[in-house]
């Protein structure tokens, strides 16, 4: 997910490194989540006049990453790869707030921006398309799309461009108006392939391994309890358990219930309660 990476690499990397080096206390951003003290010196996460001090600040052990007030607009999701290093020199001034009352705060400020339309664009370069700026650094060349049997029965613009689960920007010829909607089940870089499916074709799975997991606390959460969990922005939350496998030492989720379009490569990100404990890759 470039979102997710974005935040790790840039947000929360090299932006928060470069302002720390600067000699800032923290950086702000627009986030719709909120950070809680897990021994707060305040009722607010946004600091006082005494505890905005540093070295205040570092007597907090720990941070934990809440979801936003706003429900609709939480962005925990793209933040689980947060450690506490990071979360502690971090404030969400927004996280408290629901969309309509910040965007009157902005009318109130006088802010260009507070009738704009919500971003949906790559960060940092706009509202340019994400295919348009991919071709311009991956070399991209039209392919043929194959149905679950590896007939041809359409093409596409390179197989490089599409993430699994994805159901527009390919060409299928061979489909009459009553066939349902066909999704990005599987690519092949090298042959420069995908192949397609309806949804009620797509395997409901009751597990999912996981790599590159993060906890933001530091600490494995308890196995075998129940979490809320879920592997796309906005998807409503499941429950499922987490194990780990000494024998592969990967983390795999127990879904409660079968869940379709469990796509290698999504976040999967854990939740007790209000509070996002981290996740991690499908594998």
């Amino acid at each position: 997910n470039p979102d997710i990476m974005c935040n790790s690499r840039i947000k929360f990397g090299d932006f928060l490194a470069h302002a720390r080096a600067l000699g800032a206390d923290y950086i702000a951003t627009g986030h719709y989540v909120r950070r809680e003290p897990e021994f707060p010196i305040s009722n607010f996460q946004f600091p006082n006049a005494e505890n905005f001090k540093i070295e205040n600040s570092l007597k907090i052990e720990n941070c934990k990453l809440k979801i936003a007030k706003d429900a609709n607009k939480d962005q925990s999701y793209f933040l689980w790869t947060l450690t506490q290093d990071q979360l502690k020199y971090c404030l969400f001034p927004i996280g408290d707030y629901t969309k309509p009352a910040v965007r009157e705060m902005a009318r109130k400020f006088g802010l260009p921006n507070a009738e704009r339309r919500d971003s949906q664009g790559v960060c940092f370069i706009g509202q340019f398309p994400m295919k348009e700026f991919l071709k311009k650094y991956i070399p991209a060349e039209k392919g043929d799309v194959l149905d679950m049997n590896g007939k041809v029965i359409g093409t596409h613009d390179g197989a490089r461009l599409y993430t699994l689960g994805e159901r527009h920007g390919f060409l299928v010829t061979k489909k009459t108006p009553k066939d349902p909607p066909l999704y990005v089940v599987a690519k092949n870089i090298a042959k420069n392939t995908i192949i397609v499916a309806p949804q009620n074709a797509r395997e409901e799975v009751a597990e999912a391994m996981l790599a590159n997991v993060n906890f933001i606390s530091g600490e494995v959460p308890k196995e075998d309890e129940l979490y809320d969990v879920r592997f796309r922005y906005r998807q409503a939350l499941g429950k499922a358990k987490l194990t780990y496998s000494i024998l592969d030492t990967r983390y795999s989720i127990l879904f409660s219930a079968p869940q379709r379009a469990v796509t290698p490569g999504q976040s999967l990100v854990l939740y007790k309660d209000d509070e996002c404990i981290g996740g991690g890759v499908i594998a």
